[in-house]
């Protein structure tokens, strides 16, 4: 996954949780400058996206691809 499909799929999470990103960095204590810097550059640490995700519900699983 590239940084841009990556960011397509972070929209679609965010419309899926019926949320904006300002909202979302709120709720895990970030500002939403930094946390928008690290979904756009594609450097959120693995740990970071899986815990903001958990908080709704959602759960990352690495699988092999076919």
């Amino acid at each position: 996954m590239n940084k841009e499909e990556f960011k397509k799929e972070w929209q679609h999470f965010l419309v899926d949780i019926g949320k904006v990103e300002k909202e979302v960095a709120e709720d895990v204590g970030q500002f939403q400058q930094n946390l928008n810097k690290k979904i756009n550059s594609g450097s959120i640490k693995y740990i970071e996206l899986s815990d903001i995700v958990e908080k709704y519900g959602y759960s990352i699983k690495i699988h092999k691809q076919e």
